[in-house]
């Protein structure tokens, strides 16, 4: 190619390169240098309750210059005459190119080069000698191209490339105390090129720590297409408004079970592991979209291991937690950029550069606080309640943020009602400044505030504060009031503070008699009906301390004592020394040296008014009797006279639903006997027992209502069985359980009395009970005390039985009658009769019941051929052997008395020998050849009868079983061997069985038996006595 030079004077070349350098120096191009970055949070306080303040926001900034990735741009081609116009300039002449708008600011030089170069690259010929190009303007956009040859001919097009800087993305870590693994947090530069990266973090006051991973349904039940096995699926968009996925994290411990999963199922669960009920499939994914910018929502694409053939859905950890993340608070609004934090958290930004000046990847940090809980507030006067009579008042008061991050003192400010009518609207009410002691961020700081006020009303206030994390709160009268809410501040009246500018002393109101403070109460309060008491009523609550009895006259009478209380302000309760009648009006007056002052210091010392009659009248109940059959007379007195007549009622404590018995009050009819007093009559209904209780209420001429008696049961529900004291169903709730009862017994009936002899009971028909003693104790027993009028006793057919009431006695409670008979006769029937009275006067007559002496029944002891180790439990009525035993099948009867034998044998008809009777305290041998069983007749053991004892020899005894607790003697009954054997030292027993020829042996503490009707060799290793 043949080359033109052309020669420029140095002065022209010179300017021209110094324009080039001028113009290159203006290109915005990225440092050469790497430069360490910082991050930052906005605050050093924030707080996590949204409120005005915002202050639950964090604004995040990293400032990294090298942060900032160039991109290329496309193509610009100079068509037509641009480029031609380019080449064929004059050499160093120049024209200026403007370039996409959307693709700047310019980054670098731009190259240039032929157009059929790639984009991006000049990899064609270049004539670098004959166009170069510089920029003009970076952030415009314009370029000048300047032909550095003479021109040249051709119609080949030219091609402009060029870096430009975009608005980049830089990734940071945001945690808590709450959440100390943090959130990845997306900061977006504030403009290209910028190098200063942001982004704003909501705080949330949730207590559970679910640090970023939480699982989310992104991509619900959407078909993919069928894909087979290793078969990518086209891109898929998330159904969720996300600003960011932490992909580094997802795509590397991906798959079912893990950091995500795909499951075959249309369930938005947010479940990797939910068992058998639903479908997983194993596959990859690659992120596709993930830019940070809430429009463009990340999209993905997957890779199943298996063929797939169903809809799907997707779940991916992320934090699900609404907030914002922008450079405003009102765009970009997602769900995955909050984070937890609780009171005294620190919240810890950190930014890692992976460029920094010098060296290795560096991790940046920056920390705050976080604050829930607001300022307290104390010491506040005036104190509410309380008066004052200064017309320019100073209130004031403490603030405290204990711990925290200090007050904001310009937001102390205080909200008052200073025309007295109880509002506080705006204008000069509302946040009205205050004179603050202390500085921002001090925990503690004093404040004033004074003003004129409207006079002789009532002033309500409150106080604000903002504590430096932004949380506001509200001064509280009355944290601990009943019933004392959440709610503070200009939307809860009851709690703010309240005082009174004062200038007028106080006057008399009211009084009235009677009322008196009882301190005695559990929660002291007034009370009515004292006679020697008046309550005199101000106006105005009065200071207590100023009050005393010299204060006050009553009558003309100076009271004993004056007693003031702060839960009665406005009252001073005066204690006269004698009583004064149920309708009397006494006139209270300040005495001629008194002065009593109120809340706010004005004096008052003069004030008289009558009292009004608060006094109950007081009724006097008598009653004729206590105890009636038929009628009670009622008298009632008053001590004043009554509107009209009082009202009697009486009401029977007993009764209930379903009974026909009274279960409820009826009034008696009130006869006039005189101006203050009544009768009323009382008759006893029919079948009706038990305790009736009297009521009595009336009003004085000044409507005092004044009551005597009380019908109060232990039970809200009783039956007329469990008010019966002879049922089974009887209660103890069945009572008045009130002092002041009045009441008295209606007794209208009598229940026949029950007769028992022994433990039998006998009855008034025949043939009767059947009784063995032939000296039986014949019992009469009552439900109530009577007075038993006449008795007889005697054989059944008797025509005139024998008269034994002076032989009978009663017992103390009168309800029990004992005869004690004697000499009856076996196989006779006898009668018994009574006539009695309750102390009511109502009476039973000729109540009787038979009985029929019986023979006791023969004692029988089995026998088995052999010999037999027997025992007889009770004396026979004849202990002569051969009356006991007659059996002829008996050879031999022999028992061991203190080491000797003693013994019978058989000769003809009758056993003979030193053996001749058979008693209950011995065990005896006896041989016999048959069965036949030794059948006696015993006796009984009366009442005045000695119990039996055997006396036991060291070493071996023979001994027998008694048993005197039957008539029968209980043959075969067992007893236990360290019960019977207790009485003596015993070492071991043995018995014996004719049957199968075997010994059993008995030792103490085995829970061995012995059985009536059965003999023991016992072995004792001391003398003692056995005593049954």
């Amino acid at each position: 190619m043949k080359k033109n030079f052309r020669i420029l004077s140095l002065f022209g070349v010179t300017t021209i390169m110094l324009v080039a350098m001028l113009s290159s120096i203006s290109a915005f191009a990225a440092p050469s240098g790497a430069v360490t970055g910082t991050i930052t949070v906005d605050k050093d306080w924030y707080s996590n309750d949204t409120n005005a303040n915002s202050n639950d926001d964090v604004l995040i900034k990293v400032t990294d210059a090298d942060a900032n990735v160039t991109k290329a741009s496309t193509a610009l081609a100079a068509s037509g005459a641009g480029d031609q116009r380019a080449r064929n300039l004059a050499q160093y002449a120049s024209i200026n190119l403007v370039v996409d708008a959307a693709e700047t600011p310019i980054v670098g030089t731009p190259k240039v080069c032929d157009k059929g170069d790639a984009i991006g690259a000049c990899d064609g010929e270049v004539d670098s000698k004959t166009i170069s190009v510089t920029v003009v303007d970076a952030a415009a956009g314009i370029v000048r191209l300047t032909n550095q040859d003479a021109a040249v001919g051709g119609a080949a097009d030219i091609a402009l490339f060029w870096n430009y800087s975009d608005v980049d993305y830089v990734k940071s870590t945001l945690k808590s105390t709450q959440e100390p693994n943090g959130n990845t947090i997306w900061l977006k530069e504030t403009g290209k090129d910028t190098g200063i990266f942001t982004a704003i973090v909501d705080l949330t006051n949730d207590s559970t720590a679910t640090d970023y991973g939480t699982l989310k349904t992104v991509y619900s039940n959407a078909a993919s297409g069928d894909l087979a096995a290793g078969a990518q699926s086209a891109t898929l968009s998330f159904d969720e408004a996300l600003d960011h996925v932490d992909e580094a994290a997802l795509l590397s411990v991906g798959g079912q079970g893990k950091a995500w999963c795909v499951r075959t199922a249309a369930s938005t669960d947010h479940n990797c592991a939910d068992g058998a009920a639903n479908s997983y499939i194993a596959a990859t994914m690659v992120m596709v979209t993930n830019t940070g910018v809430a429009t463009d929502t990340p999209s993905f694409k997957i890779t199943p291991t298996g063929a797939l053939n169903a809809n799907i859905d997707v779940n991916v950890p992320i934090d699900v937690v609404t907030g914002t993340s922008s450079t405003t608070a009102a765009s970009n609004t997602v769900n995955d950029n909050g984070l937890k934090a609780l009171n005294l958290n620190t919240v810890t930004a950190s930014y890692k550069d992976s460029t920094p000046t010098s060296g290795a990847a560096v991790t940046l940090t920056d920390t705050a606080s976080v604050e829930t809980t607001g300022a307290t507030f104390s010491n506040i006067l005036p104190v509410t309640g309380t008066s004052t009579q200064s017309t320019q008042p100073t209130i004031s008061g403490t603030v405290t943020d204990t711990g925290g991050s200090g007050i904001d003192v310009s937001t102390v400010m205080i909200n008052i009602d200073a025309d007295g009518n109880s509002a506080i609207a705006g204008g000069s009410e509302v946040d009205q400044a205050v004179v603050v002691t202390g500085a921002d961020g001090d925990n503690t700081v004093t404040w004033t505030y004074t003003a004129t006020l409207a006079v002789n009303l009532g002033h309500n206030f409150y106080v604000e504060a903002t504590d430096m994390s932004g949380n506001l709160t509200y001064s509280d009268a009355t944290p601990a009031a009943t019933n004392e809410n959440a709610a503070v501040g200009p939307n809860d009246t009851a709690d703010w503070y309240q005082f009174t500018i004062d200038s007028t002393p106080a006057t008399f109101s009211s009084a009235e008699t009677g009322k008196y403070w009882d301190s005695s109460l559990s929660t002291p309060a007034e009370a009515s009906d004292k006679n020697t008491s008046v309550v005199l009523i101000f106006n105005e609550n009065i200071d207590g301390t100023t009050v005393q009895a010299s204060d006050f006259l009553v009558d003309g009478v100076q009271p004993v004592t004056a007693f003031h209380t702060s839960s009665a302000k406005t009252k001073v309760y005066l204690e006269l020394g004698t009583a004064i009648a149920s309708d009397k009006k006494p006139v209270v007056k300040m005495g001629a040296a008194g002065a009593v002052s109120d809340e706010a210091g004005n004096t008052t010392n003069t004030g008289s008014v009558t009292a009004s009659d608060k006094i109950a009248p007081s009724f006097t109940v008598t009653l004729d009797s206590t105890l009636t059959k038929k009628n009670v007379v009622v008298t009632v007195s008053a001590d004043e006279p009554i509107s009209g007549a009082p009202t009697i009622t009486v009401g029977a404590l007993k009764g209930g639903a379903g009974s026909s018995l009274p279960s409820t009050s009826t009034p008696l009819s009130s006869q006039v006997a005189t101006s203050t007093s009544w009768t009323g009559k009382y008759t006893a209904t029919a079948n009706y027992e038990g305790t009736v209780g009297v009521t009595v209420a009336g009003n004085d001429m000044n409507g005092n209502s004044g009551t005597a008696g009380n019908n109060t049961m232990g039970a809200a529900t009783l039956t007329a069985n469990q008010c019966d004291k002879a049922h089974n169903d009887y209660s103890t709730d069945c009572k008045f359980t009130s002092t002041k009862n009045i009441s008295f017994t209606s007794d209208t009936t009598m229940n026949d009395a029950t007769f028992t002899s022994g433990n039998v009971s006998l009855s008034d028909t025949s043939p009767g009970a059947n009784v063995t003693n032939s000296a039986p104790y014949v019992t009469a027993t009552f439900d109530e005390a009577v007075t038993v009028t006449a008795a007889t006793f005697d054989l059944k057919s008797a025509t005139t039985p024998a008269d034994v009431l002076a032989s009978g006695s009663l017992a103390s409670d009168g309800k029990k009658w004992i005869y004690k008979a004697e000499g009856l006769t076996v196989g006779s029937e006898y009668k018994i009769n009574i006539t009695y009275a309750d102390a009511a006067g109502n009476e039973d007559k000729n109540i009787d019941a038979l009985l029929t002496i019986k023979a006791i029944s023969d004692t029988s002891i089995p026998l088995n051929p052999g010999s037999n180790l027997i025992s007889i439990p009770v004396d026979p009525a004849d202990t002569a052997i051969n009356t006991v035993i007659t059996s002829s099948a008996v050879s031999a009867v022999s028992t061991y008395d203190n080491g000797a034998w003693i013994s019978a044998t058989r000769s003809g008809d009758t056993l003979s020998g030193a053996l001749t009777t058979i008693e209950s305290g011995r065990a005896y041998w006896v041989t016999t050849t048959d069965f036949t069983p030794i059948k006696t007749a015993v006796v009984t053991q009366d009442a005045g009868d000695t119990p039996p004892t055997v006396a036991v020899e060291e070493g071996w005894n023979l001994l027998p079983v008694i048993n005197i607790t039957s008539t029968n003697a209980s043959i075969g009954n067992t007893l236990t061997a360290d019960t019977y054997f207790g009485s003596i030292s015993w070492v071991t027993a043995y018995s014996y069985s004719p049957v199968t020829d075997v010994w059993s042996k008995i030792t103490p503490n085995t829970f061995a038996t012995v059985a009536v009707g059965t003999g023991y060799w016992v072995y004792a290793d001391a003398a003692g006595t056995l005593v049954p």
